[in-house]
């Protein structure tokens, strides 16, 4: 029995290694050409025949050709300029849809080959919901903040979760998208989160972008769109703040793979909204992005499984694995992680979550220095000052290859600090006894660390 558990236990690293070094060749989404270019140039005009397109018919700014946007269609950004619409611009249900910035023409960040967009009030910003094949590229998003639904749970019972829907702030805003890549692309100054990933599926591509300094600024909790202000949407455990909550959560790329497949109120707890999905996060840049409020009236609740919340949790990246879904991988390589701060994971956190099966994280060739999980008034505790890992799945695997795996190699942690694990801290669940064939076979999700550096972090229990 030692035996055969240490040959599965050696399968699954190696198995793992092979995911990690060779997955980069397996998510490289090709997109079809457009069949439409609408161009947007400083000497354009923001007329509704502008999205007909054409060499000499081009648009002004951004936020009026996002308004002829439709299927097989590529908007072509050759300057620099503000985005002021009114509130915000939601794209749905459409296939084939490209933003560019024309890297020649560039007249702001042009050392790094970016077309600035900057958003001039709270609540502008993009929204995309049901695109196929999204392909944004070369464009820095300044300022931009849409307001968008997050995915909170507020109680449960032994068949469902019921839930309040309360909003976030994002730079720009992902839900049932399919094939998403980013490219080459920066997200700064949000009034939030940089951008926000909600049931991506399919073959999802973040490559050579940058996500600075994205944070909620406390007088702006209050949710407002324009000049009108939403009612209450907070539930029982958000304190109201002059009677209208918003969400604390900040940070740089927030993505879930949602328990309920969207924002339904009620759902079964072990719902599959996302299976068999591809995520690439490479070559990108983490950096001062805070998810953490020292000063805000956000209450707080549990972050145990049966009662979630999202908040403060991974200052530059956070991944949230919900519900029934299996079978998707993730490989976050080449990354720096750099003066983040949250409440549980600094730099960023992993959690795997609810029932979900199959997944596989690889982390491979990143950076995580001087990031910190800060312990804020209303929190009494924090952890995992560059890296936070909870692996408080509930499902019952079949075999120790449908657990999921967690892969660290080559990553550098220095400088970090935490209560709780001043480097890194891994919250895993009990092991699952499973009877097979009249016996009782120990299953336990893998976290496996090779080839790693700790150096100089800080932690009250466990420095490393």
């Amino acid at each position: 029995a030692l035996l055969s558990c240490i040959m599965r236990r050696w399968l699954m690293t190696l198995c793992t290694a092979w995911f990690c070094s060779c997955f980069l060749q397996g998510n490289n989404p090709q997109q079809a050409l457009a069949a439409k270019t609408i161009s947007v140039d400083r000497d354009g005009r923001n007329e509704e025949a502008c999205w007909d397109g054409g060499e000499d018919n081009s648009c002004q700014t951004l936020d009026f050709a996002v308004g002829g946007l439709e299927s097989d269609t590529a908007i072509l950004v050759s300057y620099s300029h503000d985005f002021s619409n009114d509130s915000f611009s939601r794209v749905g249900n459409l296939a084939n849809v490209s933003l560019m910035g024309a890297v020649a023409n560039a007249t702001a960040k042009q050392q790094e080959g970016l077309v600035e967009i900057s958003c001039l009030q709270l609540g502008n910003g993009l929204a995309f919901n049901g695109t196929r094949g999204l392909t944004i590229s070369h464009l820095y998003w300044k300022n931009c903040s849409v307001l968008s639904p997050s995915n909170a749970v507020t109680s449960t019972n032994s068949s469902h979760e019921q839930r309040q829907t309360h909003h976030v702030y994002a730079g720009l805003f992902f839900y049932a998208v399919s094939n998403l890549t980013i490219d080459h692309c920066g997200f700064t100054s949000s009034r939030g989160l940089g951008a926000a990933l909600y049931d991506v599926t399919g073959a999802v591509r973040i490559s050579h972008t940058t996500f600075q300094e994205n944070a909620v600024l406390l007088q702006e909790l209050l949710c407002v769109v324009g000049e009108h202000e939403l009612a209450p949407l907070g539930p029982s455990f958000l304190q109201q703040r002059q009677g209208q909550p918003c969400s604390s959560q900040g940070g740089g790329l927030f993505v879930e793979l949602t328990q309920c497949g969207g924002f339904d109120m009620v759902c079964e707890w072990n719902t599959t909204s996302v299976k068999y999905a591809t995520y690439i996060i490479d070559s990108c840049k983490f950096l001062n992005n805070t998810n953490n409020y020292e000063t805000s009236t956000i209450g707080v609740i549990s972050h145990s499984t049966s009662l979630y919340n999202p908040f403060n949790k991974g200052g530059g990246l956070s991944i949230q694995s919900r519900g029934g879904n299996y079978g998707n991988t993730f490989h976050v390589s080449n990354s720096v992680f750099v003066g983040n701060r949250a409440t549980w994971g600094g730099g960023m956190t992993l959690d795997i979550l609810d029932n979900t099966t199959n997944t596989s994280f690889c982390l491979s060739n990143n950076t995580f220095n001087s990031n910190s999980a800060v312990i804020s008034n209303n929190i009494p505790a924090s952890s995992g000052g560059g890296l936070r890992i909870a692996l408080l799945s509930s499902a019952i695997a079949d075999s120790a290859s449908s657990l999921t795996s967690v892969h660290l190699v080559g990553t550098n942690f220095t400088n970090n600090s935490g209560l709780w694990g001043g480097g890194a801290v891994i919250v895993k669940a009990a092991p699952v006894l499973r009877k097979k064939e009249s016996s009782l076979v120990l299953l336990m999700a893998d976290v496996v660390f090779e080839s790693c550096v700790w150096e100089s972090n800080i932690g009250l229990w466990g420095a490393a």
